[in-house]
């Protein structure tokens, strides 16, 4: 069991970028053949047209057997195991591909800072429709550890995401000049009104930036195996969704 919120969060890293205005379907056409090779026949043809002019795209999709990443590599191969394992109730994709520029490495390099740097996550807005209110993703961000493991770097952190009270993260980053690989993983339960609605380790997001031929794909997927109570439903797939967008729509602005 687990809650989306937070999966959300990391997920969310990706959308932003899919907001970028500068890339539209009068200055960008993605071939055929960068979208058919990097994801598989669960776009539909909307999805594709939009992947083409440059466009975002959100799939909240529910379900790891809906995932359109094609095992391409050993980081798709690291994505789609672990969904896999986790069967998540909640899921959600966010997919944006753009051309490589001479200032890709750059990006790549600053959206690493800012992901490891998670004083950044303090004061994101986050949109409660429920509420009608614009709130705080997180109110509070203390590392509890920062080292190094192989290339990778990692934090340990306690985040403060109202209702939810402390949730303790592990996050990971590594990065090249062609690529950025993220994860992010509750370590705690997460609760609401006492209910444990995430175990640990149930709330994962990824971001993966990587350069496929001259094409930059930015791809974002996060998901939580989160109690499916028919009442609560909607309230929650309505969270996530939102939560995921708040948090890529901020940090992708790095890519810019």
């Amino acid at each position: 069991m687990k809650s989306n919120k937070k999966i959300i969060l990391v997920f969310l890293c990706v959308i932003y970028i899919f907001q970028l205005s500068f890339l539209t379907a009068e200055t960008i056409s993605v071939p055929e053949y960068v979208i058919k090779g990097a994801f598989n026949d669960k776009l539909s043809k909307e999805e594709i047209t939009k992947l083409s002019q440059g466009e975002i795209i959100v799939r909240n999709i529910g379900s790891q057997r809906k995932i359109c990443l094609n095992d391409i590599n050993d980081r798709t191969a690291e994505i789609l195991a672990d969904f896999k394992q986790l069967k998540p109730s909640y899921l959600a994709e966010t997919i944006q591909i753009r051309p490589v520029t001479s200032n890709t490495s750059d990006e790549i390099k600053k959206l690493h800072e800012v992901l490891i740097d998670v004083s950044n996550y303090v004061g994101i807005p986050y949109y409660s429709v429920r509420n009608e209110k614009w709130f705080d993703l997180y109110s509070s961000a203390e590392i509890k550890n920062h080292y190094f493991s192989g290339q990778k770097e990692c934090v340990n952190v306690d985040f403060q995401m109202n209702p939810f009270g402390i949730i303790n993260t592990d996050i990971t980053t590594e990065s090249t000049s062609t690529s950025l690989f993220y994860k992010s993983a509750n370590t705690s339960k997460i609760k609401y009104d006492g209910f444990t609605c995430v175990d640990p380790g149930e709330l994962i997001s990824y971001i993966y930036v990587f350069n496929y031929g001259s094409w930059q794909i930015i791809y974002g997927i996060g998901g939580a195996d989160a109690p499916s109570i028919f009442f609560m439903q909607s309230r929650l797939e309505a969270a996530f969704v939102n939560r995921i967008t708040s948090f890529c729509t901020f940090m992708c602005q790095y890519l810019e």
